[in-house]
């Protein structure tokens, strides 16, 4: 075969043979590269179930495209003999790699994490590998890491061409399952993964025996050894990594391959903090460094070298290749998408998390300031990264989009501070830069202009006088009030756990007490009453936040986040008016906040101010076109306003910019379950409970099925959102209110639904006693009253709505379910006419049990065709 030519392709030498076919080394003649022909072997020409799996193979491996997968460029055949055309990759493979030397901790992370992303990208379309080893993972000529060999892999929940009753893989990397003959999913192929982990570290397999059932024995019913009785060098973390891969049970096991990413991602962070603590530049607090050799100059000196000598990057020096990939690394990142994660503490006392938390949340906050400063720059808020449980470089990549992130560490001791900061690529995964910081109790509160300026420096930006100055507002140079305040705000931003909020306010209050012109405190002591009325409903709460924040406004009006939360409590009680000027003068002050456009036009919604509402969503993403943030918002009120075709390509968008993010999967199937498509509101709501299963989700996807009529569904899905709500949802009414009409559709004991419409209704009052003139509640409270059969406080409060939002047809479709429930028929129609006409979705007027007598009605149908007609092309 050697010398022989094949269509375009001349075979140079024979790489391998095994069990389905021969792999041979080519020359493509016509692209001039090297390329791998693998050829069905011929004793297997005959057998139709050998030739399905080798067609199935080049199908799967075409469906996927990922740098740690290798690439297939076509299919063809030689007189009848089928072959691929594979990407070659002459580095050898990784059992080579692991058996020639003995890994460091580093490099074994990082190889798994190549692997692991691969595998991931294949398992997110639906393939199962089944083969997953060493010898089936190869490198390139670079290094780079690619898994190979797809002859035995499926898609997920279909057969493959060979039989799923025998085992199907290679003995020793079998999971228990496959080697039972049970059928294989992605925790196979994680059981897989953790063999191939524990033989990347030790350079051995887990499980052996001197034949294949043994082996297969020993899989099912031995207990693997532990990674560190032959590599005690290791820490228990990567050991319990392994350890929970092999787990024998699938369910006990890692359920997806992200989750194994997340735990070798927190492995490569504390590798790389400890590294930084004896390798990172230190920059001391009171002599920051002056000059550097930036890696702009760097950029010129080596490009004039390189034109001088007319270098080709493929033919220099490791070392070279290493300085030109950062070079090109700077010119790909001139757009510069951020987000900073959270930092760790070295130790276990929570008020130094609580420390760390704080710098890392001021830090955060201060760079977006930047923002107006540098146009290339977008920072994730703070707050987004709390939320979503963001804590490595490629879960923010996911779920934000950023390229980059900030990340940190620091040790806290009586009178010293040490911090490292480092940046790092999210597409790479590489240190782009890091820094060390050291304090001095004493001058503490001069820490954060020295890691802003380090940050800044990181990141290329020069920080004119006037910029430092504006970055600093508001600021303290007592180091007692600054780290009592870093502390608050540290509790402050994990606000979520019992306890916090008290802390947060405690450590704030003590900040003023030590610094009454502490402008910042003051603010953030706002934020933290504010917060807490949110979670209590409480009103005395608001006017704490307000007092606190307007005497920051009193020392300093120049902080823009500070009338931000101001115009938010206004806004909370119903003074709109005040809020849009507070808010409008935030924009004054840095016209690029996206936050204060978005918070503006809510308010402006409030008033129906509906046009200047639109227009204001839309500056926002004017200013800000990669900030998903202004894009949901903007979805969210398209959804608002029925104007349901519009809020699609939004939140489509929002998935764009954010492929794993929940809120794009659950909005955008909202929007189909109201256009009446229901598969793909199924497929968005579960994609977004895969991702992040929250309160929300279930209830949406719960109201799905209710739609469907398929009401004892419902009821778990509408239990499961009150379940993993827990306090954030205590005062939610709109939860409380779907679990209502969950169980009184599916007709579960009498009592439940009433108890469920009577939380739903202490929950909505809370909000009514700030803000009484909220339609939303008020209707929603109607239709509960309704739904209790007590019709003068349905009347009473369906009043009280429409009174305030005569035009809103949100509040309108409830007038019609309160009339309807309360026995009036004429007045469920009349109000029907008119919500028809404002455009409420049909489907959830077609679908609502509540209306299942109103739609036998022939005037219903009536206005339902005179609806079909207004929304045609034709009608319009």
């Amino acid at each position: 075969m050697v010398g022989t030519r094949v269509s375009h392709y001349l075979v140079v030498d024979k790489l391998g043979e095994g069990g389905m076919g021969t792999v041979y080394k080519a020359q493509d003649l016509r692209l001039e590269r090297f390329v791998a022909l693998k050829f069905l072997s011929s004793r297997l020409l005959i057998s139709p179930e050998a030739r399905a799996r080798f067609e199935q193979e080049a199908k799967l491996i075409s469906a996927l495209s990922h740098p740690n997968i290798a690439t297939i460029y076509e299919v063809d055949e030689l007189d009848g003999v089928p072959f691929l055309v594979l990407e070659y990759l002459g580095g050898g493979t990784l059992t080579r790699k692991v058996t020639s030397r003995r890994l460091p901790l580093e490099e074994i992370v990082r190889d798994a994490m190549a692997i692991g992303a691969g595998l991931a990208h294949a398992h997110q379309r639906g393939v199962v590998h089944r083969d997953i080893k060493t010898a089936n993972v190869m490198l390139d000529a670079e290094g780079r890491l690619k898994i190979t060999d797809f002859g035995l892999s499926k898609l997920a929940g279909t057969a493959h061409p060979t039989s799923d009753s025998r085992p199907v893989g290679t003995a020793a990397y079998m999971s228990p399952e496959q080697a039972q003959g049970r059928s294989a999913d992605r925790r196979s192929d994680i059981f897989s993964f953790g063999v191939t982990l524990f033989e990347m570290a030790t350079g051995g397999l887990p499980f052996q025996g001197e034949s294949a059932m043994a082996i297969l024995y020993q899989i099912v019913h031995a207990p693997p050894p532990a990674v560190q009785s032959r590599r005690p060098d290791l820490p228990d973390r990567f050991a319990q990594i392994v350890e929970k891969a092999l787990e024998k049970k699938p369910d006990r096991r890692y359920q997806r391959m992200e989750e194994v990413l997340a735990d070798l991602e927190a492995l490569q962070k504390t590798i790389e903090y400890t590294d930084a603590a004896s390798q990172t530049p230190t920059a001391s607090l009171m002599s920051l460094p002056r000059t550097r050799l930036s890696r702009r100059r760097l950029a010129g000196w080596i490009a004039a070298a390189a034109a001088g000598l007319a270098l080709a990057v493929v033919g220099l020096p490791p070392v070279w290749k290493q300085i030109v990939q950062r070079l090109e690394w700077g010119r790909i990142q001139r757009a510069k998408h951020l987000a900073v994660l959270p930092f760790l503490s070295a130790g276990q006392d929570p008020d130094n998390q609580a420390f760390c938390d704080g710098l890392e949340e001021t830090l955060s906050s201060t760079l977006t300031q930047l923002e107006r400063f540098q146009g290339s720059l977008l920072v994730v808020p703070a707050s987004e990264v709390r939320n979503q449980q963001i804590a490595s470089p490629s879960a923010a990549r996911k779920a934000f989009g950023v390229n980059l992130v900030i990340s940190g560490s620091v040790q806290r001791s009586a009178d010293e501070v040490r911090l490292h900061i480092n940046l790092i690529d999210t597409a790479s995964l590489r240190q782009v830069g890091a820094r060390r910081i050291d304090a001095r109790f004493a001058d503490l509160s001069r820490l954060q202009d020295s890691v802003v300026a380090q940050a800044a420096e990181l990141l290329e930006y020069q920080l004119e006088p006037q910029i430092r100055t504006a970055l600093t507002a508001g600021g303290t140079r007592n180091a007692a009030a600054y780290d009592a305040y870093l502390q608050g705000r540290g509790y402050l931003y994990r606000h979520d756990k019992q306890g916090n909020l008290e802390r947060a306010a405690g450590l704030l209050k003590q900040a003023v007490e030590r610094d009454r012109d502490y402008a910042l405190a003051h603010a953030a002591l706002g934020e933290a009453y504010t917060e807490t009325f949110r979670q209590t409903k409480e009103l005395r709460w608001l006017a704490m936040a307000q007092s606190a924040t307007e005497r920051a406004v009193a020392i300093n009006d120049r902080l823009a986040p500070a009338h931000i939360n101001l115009g938010v409590v206004y806004a909370f009680t119903g003074r709109q008016e005040e809020a849009v000027s507070a808010f409008q003068r935030a924009l004054q002050l840095d016209p690029i906040n996206a936050q204060a456009y978005r918070e503006m036009a809510g308010a402006y919604q409030s008033q129906s101010r509906l046009r200047e509402a639109e227009a204001t969503f839309q500056r926002a993403i004017e200013m800000r076109p990669a900030d998903w943030l202004s894009h949901q918002a903007l979805g969210i009120f398209y959804f608002a306003q029925q104007r349901y075709r519009e809020a699609e390509p939004v939140f489509r968008k929002v998935i764009e910019l954010t492929p794993d993010n929940h809120l794009g999967y659950r909005n955008l199937g909202g929007v189909y379950l109201a256009l009446g498509r229901h598969a793909e509101a199924a497929r968005m709501l579960e994609r977004a409970i895969e991702v992040k299963p929250t309160a929300a989700a279930y209830s949406n996807l719960g109201t799905l099925y209710l739609f469907q009529g398929r009401y004892s569904e419902a009821v778990p899905m509408m239990e499961k959102a009150v379940e993993i709500g827990g306090s954030n949802y205590a005062n939610d009414y709109r939860i409380w209110y779907n679990l209502g009409d969950a169980y009184l559709w599916a007709k579960v004991p009498a009592a439940k639904a009433p108890a469920a419409y009577q939380r739903a209704i202490q929950a909505a009052q809370r909000q009514l006693a700030i803000n009484p003139k909220d339609a939303a509640v008020l209707s929603s409270v109607a239709v509960c009253w309704a739904k209790l059969g007590d019709k003068g406080k349905a009347y009473l409060q369906i009043g009280n709505a429409l009174a305030v939002a005569p035009e809103d047809a949100a509040v309108g479709f409830k007038s019609v379910l309160v009339y309807e429930l309360a026995g009036q028929r004429e007045e469920a129609l009349a109000a029907l006419k008119k919500v028809l006409k404002a455009g409420y979705s049909i489907e959830e007027i077609r679908r609502d049990p509540a209306l299942a007598q109103l739609r036998k009605d022939p005037r219903y149908a009536a206005l339902a065709a005179a609806r079909s007609v207004q929304s045609s092309p034709q009608g319009k």
